[in-house]
């Protein structure tokens, strides 16, 4: 009886041993095997980023929004969106111009 406590004791062991090795390849495979998945803007935006990286926050959050248009693809409001941007009168040089820019890259890839 002790004979048997001890092979199936050993056996346990063994098995829960082996069983953990199994499972770090197993997930250094699947690691390796993920794909990475990098967001590419349709045009583009530095240039939007860059002029806008100081604007006051309401401005920034319809900067964001039109950004996010952009990435989503819808171009038609996306250009509405920039066209009301480019009525604001706080714009600065910098900031029309990159709204400038963007509008024409955005109806050029319409």
């Amino acid at each position: 009886m002790v004979r048997f406590g001890i092979v199936s004791g050993s056996i346990c062991c063994y098995l829960a041993g082996t069983g953990c090795k199994k499972s770090e390849v197993s997930n250094q495979s699947n690691q390796a095997a993920s794909p990475t998945f990098v967001q590419v803007d349709p045009i583009d935006l530095s240039e939007m980023r860059l002029a806008f990286a100081n604007a006051d926050a309401s401005m920034k959050v319809f900067v964001d929004e039109c950004i996010g248009s952009i990435r989503a693809r819808d171009f038609g409001f996306a250009a509405e969106q920039l066209e009301k941007l480019l009525r604001n009168p706080r714009l600065t040089p910098q900031q029309r111009e990159a709204v400038q820019t963007t509008l024409a890259r955005i109806k050029a890839n319409k």
